[in-house]
């Protein structure tokens, strides 16, 4: 889009706005804009008004069990007051624990008898977006090496912190799908991406939680898979941060070999505890495969907003069936 610039007096420039932005904006005469200037232009915006969005939610002996998913709904949805009422003793302890560890950017502004209360206190911003996106990638890759290393001596002393960053990379997740609600991001890609992130971070949780109790000896199968994995995340990884989507072919064509040929493989050798090691390991290969959909639609809108740039599609599968 090109605007010719118009004199205006001595000193001063002026450039029109496009109608069909003026229109979905909303604005009128003497309406205000922000002006933000970068390294080669100008970015205008229209300034929003703050809302504040309250819910009230009363706890009933139904919907007890299921506080903590409603809780992160509905900080996924954007509200920034949340009231339980009538709650008792034991569920305000478990939305307390939720709230520090998984609602980034909330307290509890309120305590008392049948009444609890958290707020937002930090406004999620867009620009931290990319950072923390960032992170939650990267997280897969640190709790992988530790799986890693602890399979690999057949000793799982990494509990807590494998915990740890559950909790981290949860927060970070929901914090992210907060901010694409409450920027009325429309990007689906975006969002499925995070909950794929999430999924297999809580497939690793899963396989160390389980290995923790029943494994005492090293699994040279299981290592052998990891190793595999980590060059199988890497590929996602590599694809979404270098852009290249060569990467996500290459996670689509190998999908048959790993899942349908060492995967089940390993499960023909396996026995006892390593049977369940090994298939919590093929479900983290398919979760990983899954991912390649959002992330190659996200790579593909990439490309056409920069038309410069020219891709090769050669998968056969997108996604696994």
């Amino acid at each position: 889009m090109r605007r010719r610039l118009i004199q205006q007096g001595s000193g001063t420039l002026t450039v029109s706005l496009p109608a069909t932005w003026v229109r979905k904006q909303q604005l009128k005469t003497e309406s205000e804009l922000s002006i933000v200037e970068t390294n080669n232009g100008l970015l205008f915006s229209r300034e929003e008004p703050i809302h504040q969005f309250a819910l009230l939610i009363p706890i009933t002996q139904t919907n007890r069990p299921d506080v903590m998913n409603i809780l992160t709904h509905v900080y996924r949805s954007g509200f920034d007051r949340i009231t339980f009422t009538g709650i008792d003793e034991s569920t305000a302890r478990s939305v307390l624990r939720t709230t520090h560890e998984k609602l980034l950017g909330f307290e509890v502004v309120r305590k008392e008898k049948l009444v609890c209360e958290i707020a937002n206190v930090s406004e999620p911003r867009k620009e931290q977006y990319d950072v923390l996106l960032r992170r939650i990638f990267l997280i897969i890759k640190e709790v992988h090496t530790l799986c890693l290393t602890d399979f690999s001596l057949g000793t799982f002393y990494h509990t807590n912190d494998i915990i740890d960053f559950r909790n981290q990379h949860d927060k970070l997740v929901l914090y992210l799908e907060r901010v694409l609600t409450k920027q009325k991001h429309d990007s689906s890609s975006d969002w499925e991406i995070l909950v794929s992130l999430m999924h297999i971070s809580h497939g690793y949780y899963y396989l160390y939680q389980y290995a923790s109790k029943n494994c005492s000896k090293k699994s040279t199968l299981a290592v052998s898979l990891l190793q595999q994995l980590q060059k199988y995340y890497s590929l996602l990884y590599d694809g979404y941060y270098l852009n290249d989507i060569e990467c996500i072919h290459k996670i689509n064509e190998q999908k048959n070999k790993l899942q349908f040929g060492f995967c089940y493989g390993a499960l023909r050798k396996s026995k006892g505890a390593e049977i369940v090691i090994i298939s919590h390991l093929r479900e983290l290969f398919r979760l990983v495969q899954l991912a390649t959909s959002p992330i190659l639609r996200k790579l593909l809108s990439r490309t056409l907003e920069s038309p410069d740039q020219s891709i090769a599609l050669k998968s056969p599968s997108l996604q696994e069936k």
